[in-house]
């Protein structure tokens, strides 16, 4: 067993608006993770995290260069049952990052798009060099 979960992280934005444009109504009550098709919280960095149902559509490209319009989104998908994760980062509507990796292509597999952060190069030359 394992978990399928997708999160948003949006700053830049108030989360009454990423509310607002994704759907979900506040309740204003603590939950636990999938007691709700979503469920949220401002971050005091400035952040405000959401996390969905994996793959929801709010994950999905067109919703991200949506959301991220004015602002900054990462988006992360997990599925644990066979070993997928991928990370994106938005700004403006465009898609600056991707990374993923799918154990189904391989257990060193690691794919990625746009501009790396050092520390991933680092982890990239770290699979390359087996």
């Amino acid at each position: 067993m394992g978990f399928a979960i997708s999160w948003l992280a949006v700053k830049g934005k108030p989360h009454e608006a990423v509310t607002l444009e994704l759907g979900p109504t506040p309740t204003g009550k603590i939950a636990d993770y999938a007691k709700f098709l979503f469920t949220a919280r401002a971050l005091s960095c400035g952040w405000f995290l959401l996390v969905d149902a994996f793959e929801h559509d709010s994950v999905k490209p067109t919703a991200l260069a949506a959301l991220s319009c004015n602002c900054e989104v990462v988006a992360c998908s997990i599925e644990e049952f066979v070993g997928f994760c991928s990370l994106e980062l938005w700004r403006n509507g465009t898609q600056a990052l991707h990374v993923e990796h799918d154990a189904q292509k391989g257990v060193e597999h690691l794919s990625h798009s746009g501009s790396l952060p050092d520390g991933l190069a680092a982890i990239e030359w770290e699979f390359s060099e087996r």
